[in-house]
């Protein structure tokens, strides 16, 4: 299957341009304008075999066959630490891997999830993630419903997962990520704004076919006192963990994603940013 799936990517990389042009402008601003060609074309190469990976796993998924998969965990303790203490937990996730099927692993293994999304515009799409979401028993929150997700949020009895390594829209902050100006969701550092609110960062990497890590890391750490500063450290400290994994696993990253297309809403975030 593997040569068969190479072939596929081999193909979408010589005849779609756009796409070609989207992934090798995320891998410049990622890890430098001065990587080398061929090492761009073998992450681009491989990240494409990952999404077609994605593709067979989900209907997998929608069949029911999670045991089919094979995943380890590292980094538990981080997450159980803080459980322990009786803290409000909520996940700092990300398009990274599988990232649908973590929130079915983490279903699966019994964690009290929510997951904040924004609906795709394709709509049969939706209809096949609400589908597989629903098989899982994933809870989920429009991310324009602010008082649910203060509602989940402050709960201790769930675990809500914040996928915001995407555009923040006219609510956005504005920050820096990988040195370009982005607009950064907004909800999550709201909460981190609150001392009785503990973020884990978590992702699942994937390892090959139907093989994938679950990493939890160490909550991120906010020092700052009054409510502006603790925002603007969240923010900061959750853009440095971004960078770092997509820079050590880019091919894992959401590639194809135009995140630094600039957009109108941007003038809006520059005159609110913190």
């Amino acid at each position: 299957m593997d040569k068969i799936l190479t072939i596929i990517a081999i193909l979408i990389y010589r005849f779609n341009e756009n796409l070609r042009k989207v992934i090798f402008k995320n891998l410049n601003i990622i890890l430098g304008n001065n990587i080398d060609f061929k090492v761009k074309k073998k992450i681009a190469l491989k990240f494409l075999i990952f999404q077609l990976y994605n593709i067979i796993e989900f209907f997998l998924m929608s069949l029911g066959l999670f045991k089919l998969f094979n995943i380890t965990v590292e980094g538990f303790e981080n997450y159980k630490k803080e459980k322990d203490k009786g803290n409000n937990i909520s996940f700092i996730s990300g398009h990274f891997g599988n990232w649908e099927l973590f929130g079915a692993w983490l279903s699966v293994k019994k964690f009290p999830l929510y997951s904040i999304i924004l609906p795709p515009r394709n709509g049969i799409l939706d209809k096949m993630l609400q589908y597989v979401r629903g098989k899982y028993n994933i809870g989920t929150i429009i991310r324009t419903n602010s008082r649910e997700i203060f509602r989940k949020v402050n709960d201790k009895e769930f675990v809500v997962a914040f996928l915001i390594d995407q555009d923040g829209e006219s609510s956005g902050i504005w920050t820096n990520f990988f040195g370009k100006k982005v607009s950064f969701p907004s909800g999550a550092a709201s909460f981190a704004a609150r001392k009785n609110n503990v973020f884990v960062p978590t992702i699942m990497e994937r390892i090959g076919f139907l093989k994938h890590k679950v990493i939890f890391y160490p909550q991120i750490q906010i020092e700052s006192e009054n409510s502006i500063d603790r925002k603007k450290e969240f923010v900061q400290k959750t853009i440095e963990f971004y960078e770092k994994v997509i820079q050590e696993k880019p091919e894992n990253w959401l590639l194809f994603y135009n995140r630094w297309l600039y957009r109108r809403h941007y003038p809006i975030c520059r005159k609110n940013a913190l």
